[in-house]
């Protein structure tokens, strides 16, 4: 027997200005409302100098997904 679900999936990434890229994040949010992120860090060099930048990334990322998460909560 099949059986499915329904998700959404947020990807997002961090980059410098020459889109070298820095870190990356990810939500999903399940039919049932239930939320998982992650993030990760792929080059700590730039990262590091880049810090400001890439925190201002992951918060502007999570506000995304909350948003989205109420946005389907009153669906």
């Amino acid at each position: 027997m099949l059986k499915t679900t329904k998700s959404t999936t947020l990807n997002g990434n961090s980059v410098t200005e020459d889109g070298t890229y820095i870190a990356s994040m990810s939500c999903t949010i399940d039919e049932a409302g239930n939320v998982s992120t992650s993030s990760s860090i792929a080059n700590r060099e730039l990262y590091e100098k880049n810090k400001a930048m890439v925190r201002k990334d992951m918060d502007d990322f999570t506000a995304l997904c909350r948003s989205k998460e109420d946005e389907e909560a009153t669906e």
